[in-house]
């Protein structure tokens, strides 16, 4: 399966480096592509034998499928001994590096997910917001769209579904993990609810 790559408002390699201005034009232009995430993630999923039926209902359920899905799409790529040193080189501390990475089209087919497994969550619970944090260039979602509801527990769905599509490319977890996931930041989120 060839997802479709998807072209954001500018270059982004890092959100540190993005002026604020640049920020919230990412944040208006994330926010903004809820419906053509999901729709897009849903042509490609009923496109595919098996999963004609699929429905993206924003419900709790749909992410089983769906994690199904995922699991039989991941694509990866092998990295080079160059890439594996530059990734050690980038951190202070000893750290084990995957000899793989995600192609683009799994990284936008991952972005799109997470859109929908965002959405799944506000749809569910109640108060949940889009939010960007702005305030510490050392907080690790610095500048990056998150999902917060009213207490301190925030969901950066990117960072989670790319997560969650290396535990699959190594075969550490299975797509039946996103049902998994949905539930714990349920109970997370729904933890910070006053």
């Amino acid at each position: 399966m060839n997802y479709e790559v998807i072209i954001t408002p500018f270059p982004i390699t890092d959100f540190r480096s993005l002026s604020r201005q640049e920020i919230n034009t990412y944040f208006k232009w994330y926010c903004a592509q809820t419906e053509t995430a999901i729709s897009r993630l849903a042509r490609a999923v009923r496109s595919t034998s098996g999963f004609e039926g699929w429905e993206p209902d924003l419900r709790r359920a749909s992410l089983i499928e769906l994690g199904r899905w995922v699991e039989q799409n991941i694509q990866v790529r092998p990295r080079s001994q160059a890439e594996i040193d530059a990734v050690k080189a980038s951190v202070p501390y000893a750290v084990e590096v995957r000899e793989f990475e995600l192609v683009d089209s799994t990284v936008s087919l991952m972005f799109d997910v997470g859109i929908y497994f965002a959405e799944v969550l506000r749809t569910q619970i109640t108060g949940l917001k889009w939010t960007v944090m702005t305030r510490s260039l050392r907080f690790v979602d610095y500048g990056q769209p998150l999902l917060a509801g009213h207490g301190k527990v925030q969901l950066n769905p990117m960072r989670v579904m790319v997560t969650f599509a290396y535990s699959l490319g190594d075969h550490t977890e299975t797509g039946a993990a996103l049902l998994e996931i949905y539930d714990v930041w349920a109970k997370n989120l729904l933890a910070a609810q006053p």
